[in-house]
């Protein structure tokens, strides 16, 4: 039943008649980092088939440090239904998509910039008249959100999902601010309208109001509907009812921590962020009490604490103190004075160089002193660490280096050791082909602790380069990159193709040919798009060059997987006719030891694996790897080690976001049976992460290019760890050149090493050198086989 569409009476039905615009009274404070209100689920607060609406609230907007939703109501992965948000420079927009997935939200953001700390008067008016969608801000209409489709009043945008003010389920995203007057309309206000709701009050008997929150008699952490429809919401976490008449200025202190990775020799460290909540600018705050939260201090060389204001995210130009790690409580010492609304620290760590591989950082915050009086945080600490890799560096985020945006991570190890990544600098926005996307590349000859800034290799002007490739060709030293250009894959026709393109450095990543158009080479005759799946390619062991390509056949959206290849070191490419699946999408090839061509395929649920044993030119049946998960999602898939070429094992690598429906939980995988199971496996990072890559450094150790969701859709983040981690201590990366047997490394394997291995058989302790048959102990059997070999028998 369509809701009440009476025409609407504001005057008369009692609006406030002074136009005293703005905020007054009590107000709903958000911390950014755990405070929301939650409204269940209601038809009243859906858009309907043919049903006018609008929404409309004062916001006064703390942070601008990522792409927070203030007003929510949609389905996962960019599903159904709307949202009221702001970006990185303070501009404001909604998003719209009915129930078949058309998007008809915002198609640009706000003309008006919101970055003055003040009350602003936000409306979203979806009008089934005009089939319009348009934004308002302080009564001003916001030409370039007007979204004109004909979805508007003919099809629906409804959803099973709850309300929410402050928080973005999809991406586990927090708004850091203040809200108030928030109302649902069941009619699209005109801008005369618009000007009364700006006024000071509603009544709640207004027609046509569907629901409102003025978060005036809150009670029980329940914010009324004064509406009288039941809309109710419960506040949770860090949001809090501010009074700006009371005399009381501290509202609460806040805690969140970061669960990315950090690595050895991090400076600055982000552990955990403390947000002293205020609601006024009298107070100085002068001390922290810390604890390292069970973090072993010898892997900590210095802890500070930075002030970031109402910025949630690390900036390092105002340290507040610093001290020395500590068993125990410390303090730290400094003068901040307090701003109305949330006050961020960041506490970091300096990490020592010798830290230990795998154990974690952690931090309390045990009491601040404001004004002289010690106030306790509601929480001292919570759920969350960083686990300490070898290495660990965030190398784009949005806004670096004049792009809006980045995407699609790939990585490869050089002839010469350097690390090489390629990604999308997507400039205008965060968006696929055909958007304005270079390819970017950046180089590190230091094991990726420091790196080069980048270089543009593909820049085709208004027409866009992504989805980067990489492969290194053995016998030139060459690296190439592969990837897709100007045309998008679902606009892709066999008029229009989307183009696969090559780009070439033959000076380890240092420097690039200019494009090379490989498209008729890798096309079919009919095929409406091919592109290659980003991340890595693979070269064989017989130097073929090989690629997986998703095709579309026709007008429709199906992909297939197909095979293509170069026996020339990439200067000449062919496509295989045979298809490796008929349900497909980007997908990843691995020779297997016995020639046999193994594709891991993405897949909703789980993997999807298919073998050729005829070089790809015929594919077996595809099947479910049920062992790796998938939330249908770019994955990589690489070889570590193989006995073929002298490693002591064969080892094949693969990571993904291990999850059924989001993208979250990345984690890295290792097999050592040629990817028949995956014995091991580490997570990576357990918030949303997306595409990643993976590469193999000189000396053994795993590198993985990946996206990280922390703050926006997404940071490009590199990770170095070894073996040893990634299987608890049970396998670790040997040389070819190491000597069999030789477990204390005295060039030969002697009587010593005979001993030592009856010694650890003794002790029941283990040490993989010393497991000579690979059977997870240290036993007879492997003193048998170094006797062997003592006895030259055994080579």
């Amino acid at each position: 039943m369509l809701k009440n569409k009476a025409i609407i009476k504001i005057i008369i039905a009692g609006f406030c008649f002074c136009k005293s615009y703005g905020q007054i009274n009590s107000y709903l404070q958000l911390d950014g980092s755990s405070g929301y209100v939650i409204v269940q689920d209601h038809d009243d607060l859906d858009i309907n088939t043919g049903e006018d609406f609008t929404i409309t609230c004062w916001v006064r907007s703390g942070d601008v440090s990522n792409y927070h939703r203030f007003i929510h109501k949609r389905m996962p992965n960019a599903g159904t239904g709307y949202e009221l948000m702001n970006n990185l420079t303070g501009h404001f927009a909604n998003n719209l998509e009915n129930v078949q997935n058309v998007h008809v939200g915002s198609p640009n953001w706000s003309e008006t910039i919101l970055l003055d700390g003040n009350w602003h008067h936000t409306a979203m008016v979806v009008n089934t008249v005009d089939h319009t969608n348009k934004l308002y801000i302080d009564g001003i209409i916001q030409n370039n959100c007007t979204a004109t489709h004909s979805a508007i009043g003919t099809t629906s945008f409804a959803n099973a999902i709850d309300l929410y003010f402050g928080f973005d389920t999809n991406l586990n995203n927090y708004f850091p601010g203040d809200i108030d007057e928030i109302r649902f309309w069941s009619t699209a206000l005109t801008p005369e309208e618009l000007e009364y709701d700006m006024a000071d009050t509603v009544s709640g008997m207004e027609p046509d109001l569907l629901a409102s929150w003025d978060f005036e008699n809150v009670t029980d952490q329940i914010a009324p509907d004064i509406s009288g429809n039941g809309h109710n919401g419960s506040l949770v976490g860090g949001a809090f009812i501010v009074n700006p008449d009371s005399s009381s200025t501290y509202v609460a202190t806040t805690i969140s921590q970061t669960t990315l990775p950090t690595g050895r020799g991090s400076q600055n460290a982000r552990v955990m962020l403390v947000n002293v909540v205020m609601s006024s600018t009298r107070s100085i705050l002068t001390e922290f009490d810390l604890t390292l939260g069970g973090t072993n201090p010898n892997n900590v060389e210095n802890v500070d604490v930075f002030f970031t204001g109402n910025n949630s995210r690390l900036d390092t130009t105002y340290l507040f103190g610093s001290a020395a790690p500590a068993t125990g409580v410390f303090s730290i010492s400094g003068s901040q004075p307090l701003d109305h609304g949330n006050n961020h620290f960041w506490i970091t760590y300096d990490i020592s160089p010798n830290a230990v591989e795998g154990e974690s950082i952690d931090a309390t915050c045990e009491t601040v002193t404001i004004g002289g009086n010690i106030e306790v945080p509601t929480q001292t600490s919570v759920e969350g660490e960083r686990v300490i890799l070898l290495g660990h560096k965030i190398l784009y985020s949005a806004g670096d280096y004049n792009s809006a945006a980045y995407r699609i991570p790939a990585i490869c190890t050089a002839i010469d050791g350097s690390l090489i990544v390629a990604a999308d600098a997507r400039i205008d926005n965060n968006t696929d082909l055909p958007g304005n996307i270079d390819i970017t590349v950046r180089r590190s000859t230091d094991n990726g602790d420091t790196w080069l800034d980048p270089v543009i290799i593909a820049d085709f002007g208004n027409y866009g380069a992504s989805d980067p490739a990489l492969v290194v060709d053995r016998n030139s030293g060459d690296i190439i990159c592969l990837y897709a250009s100007h045309v998008g894959l679902f606009q892709s026709t066999p008029a229009n193709r989307i183009r696969v393109q090559l780009s070439r450095s033959s000076d380890h990543g240092l420097t690039w040919d200019t494009p090379v158009e490989i498209t008729d080479q890798v096309y079919a005759t009919g095929w409406y798009a091919a592109w290659v799946a980003s991340g890595s390619a693979h070269q064989l062991a017989n130097g073929r060059i090989v690629a997986a390509i998703g095709v579309r056949y026709s007008a429709s959206s199906a992909i297939a997987n197909h095979m293509i290849y170069s026996d020339d070191g990439g200067v000449n490419w062919n496509y295989i006719s045979d298809v490796a699946s008929y349900n497909g999408n980007e997908a990843k090839i691995v020779e297997l030891n016995n020639g046999d061509l193994m594709m891991n395929i993405r897949s909703q649920n789980y993997r999807k694996i298919v073998v050729s044993d005829t070089d790809g030119e015929m594919w077996g049946t595809p099947y479910y790897e049920t062992e790796l998960i998938d939330p249908f999602c770019n994955a990589d898939f690489i070889r570590y080690t193989s006995t073929l070429n002298g490693f002591n094992r064969n080892r094949i690598l693969f990571s993904n976001p291990k999850h059924s429906s989001s993208r979250v939980n990345l984690h890295v995988f290792v097999s050592v049976d040629e990817a028949d199971t995956w014995p091991y496996s580490k997570q990576i990072y357990s918030g949303n992460a997306a595409y990643s890559s993976l590469t193999i450094l000189e000396d053994g150790s795993i590198g993985i290019f990946y996206e990280n969701g922390e703050y926006e859709s997404y940071q490009l983040s590199f990770a170095r760890f070894s073996l040893n981690w990634l299987s608890n201590g049970d396998d670790q990366y040997l040389d070819p050149d190491i000597i069999v047997g030789d477990i204390n490394f005295d060039g030969k394997a002697n009587i010593s090493d005979l001993l030592g291995i009856i010694e650890l058989m003794l002790d029941n302790e283990y040490l993989y050198l010393a497991d000579l048959n690979n059977d997870g102990i240290v036993n007879l059997s492997d003193a048998i086989i170094i006797v062997d070999i003592i006895l030259g028998t055994d080579t």
